[in-house]
């Protein structure tokens, strides 16, 4: 990247997201987590992109990988109101997974399952293919509640995550955040 410095923003915060990629393949995570900051830093103000969307939902999933949680939680929740905002559903869709997994860390298994089951409807809809490290956290977090939840809990919490919308779920997802005022 110190290289190439004239490329547009754009571009250095897709070559930041691919470098992030290849950091956490290596078990870098810090690493990884600092190339995702850097890509959201290099657009940051501009208009949302898919490469923005990526890099966000890959920074706030980097930070729960790290422990992070708190801070994951506050980056997330500025994050879904424009995701929401701006109609990237599937993007949505991905970083409620993160909070979702984020609730069950914090005890919350009703709430994690109905965000995790609304995210999963919304990325089974749109044939969403996950990064590798998207797909590990929706694993966990769907064998965790699978553990915890029996099969009529399960069916409850699915009719009621497929009957919310958007707005309902981001509110269960980040209940500490005004986002619509």
């Amino acid at each position: 990247m110190a290289r190439f410095g004239s490329v547009a923003r754009p571009e250095r915060a897709f070559i930041a997201t691919l470098l992030a990629e290849a950091a956490r393949l290596s078990g870098e995570l810090d690493a990884g987590a600092e190339y995702l900051r850097s890509a959201v830093d290099a657009i940051a103000g501009g208009p949302m992109t898919t490469i923005y969307a990526r890099a966000i939902h890959g920074l706030a999933e980097a930070l729960v990988l790290q422990g992070r949680f708190d801070e994951a939680q506050e980056f997330a929740a500025v994050a879904l109101r424009d995701f929401h905002e701006r109609g990237f559903a599937t993007e949505l869709a991905l970083l409620l997974e993160v909070c979702a997994a984020l609730l069950l860390r914090r005890g919350s298994v009703d709430s994690a399952a109905r965000v995790a089951y609304f995210a999963d409807a919304v990325l089974c809809r749109a044939r969403r293919v996950r990064w590798r490290f998207s797909a590990e956290l929706a694993r966990t977090l769907h064998a965790e509640l699978g553990a915890r939840l029996n099969p009529a809990e399960r069916e409850r919490l699915t009719a009621s995550a497929q009957a919310a919308g958007a707005a309902e779920t981001i509110a269960i997802a980040v209940p500490d955040a005004a986002l619509y005022d």
